[in-house]
């Protein structure tokens, strides 16, 4: 799986969602086949695609 199909699974996740999620959920939802560092990269294209669209992205505490 490419970048950009990983990236659409991601935001689908996030979008679906009933609580926050962690970089080690949205890795497992690649059977860890993406790295940590992968996953961080993902959510940064995220949240400039996000940026006017009225969603944030941001990190809590809690995932």
């Amino acid at each position: 799986m490419g970048t950009h199909e990983a990236k659409l699974v991601v935001e689908a996740a996030l979008l679906t969602a009933e609580q926050p999620l962690s970089v080690a959920d949205l890795r497992g939802l690649f059977k860890d086949e993406l790295n940590a560092d992968t996953v961080r990269m993902l959510l940064d294209q995220l949240r400039t695609d996000w940026n006017g669209r009225g969603l944030e992205l941001v990190a809590l505490s809690s995932g």
